[in-house]
């Protein structure tokens, strides 16, 4: 197979775009990333977690 498919949701252009970025700003957008997917759970869901 000469392209196989890829396994994410992002274009080849965003994954490139991604890669070059420095590595601080990756950290960033992953610290920000986490904390949009923690708001977005359930309020007793997200607590468990901290017991």
């Amino acid at each position: 197979m000469a392209n196989p498919p890829l396994l994410y949701i992002r274009t080849k252009e965003q994954i490139a775009a991604y890669r070059a970025m420095p590595a601080e700003q990756k950290v960033r957008k992953l610290e920000m990333e986490m904390e949009l997917m923690y708001y977005m759970r359930q309020e007793r869901a997200r607590f468990a977690v901290q017991k």
